[in-house]
């Protein structure tokens, strides 16, 4: 049986590289089932931001890095962010490419002032299958709110994926 890895680019999220050199380099995965035939797990997928980790608990230069690609986001702004982490967006998106599409998904949720989705658009992805799997999985995550002057607000939170 012919067994078809993915590698995730989540280039919209995560910015090219960190700005403190402590963290130069710094790689994390997120690890798919391992092959019939074998203990070693595929890497589905890899970032310069932990998949397992909040919002507060990322360090100052991934939030900076994090916060870096919404586009004119003052210092008194926080953006939104999945509420156990971004596994739990990134996960489900690669499970629901079974056919091994290749290409870009394009997603932008717009998250209201509680955390809910309150709009979703796909804007681009490789095939029918996988934009009507997103809608339905972006549309139930919940969210930490974005904050605006310290008050709870909207705002969107852009996703994108490179099945490759």
């Amino acid at each position: 049986m012919k067994t078809t890895r993915f590698t995730l680019l989540i280039s919209v999220l995560i910015g090219l590289g960190l700005s403190s050199a402590a963290n130069a380099g710094k790689t994390y995965t997120l690890k798919g089932d391992a092959p019939t035939g074998t203990l070693l797990q595929s890497i589905d997928a890899r970032s310069q931001l932990p998949f397992d980790k909040r919002y507060f608990e990322l360090t100052d230069e991934q939030r900076a890095m994090y916060r870096a690609r919404f586009d004119s986001i003052s210092a008194s702004q926080v953006p939104p962010f999945p509420r156990n982490g971004l596994r739990d967006v990134y996960r489900p998106l690669i499970d629901a490419n079974k056919k091994g599409a290749r290409g870009v998904l394009t997603v932008n949720v717009k998250v209201d002032k509680s955390g809910q989705v309150e709009e979703l658009i796909v804007i681009n992805s490789p095939n029918n299958q996988l934009a009507v799997a997103s809608e339905k999985i972006l549309r139930n995550m919940q969210f930490d709110p974005a904050y605006c002057a310290g008050e709870p607000c909207a705002m969107n939170f852009p996703v994108e994926i490179n099945y490759q």
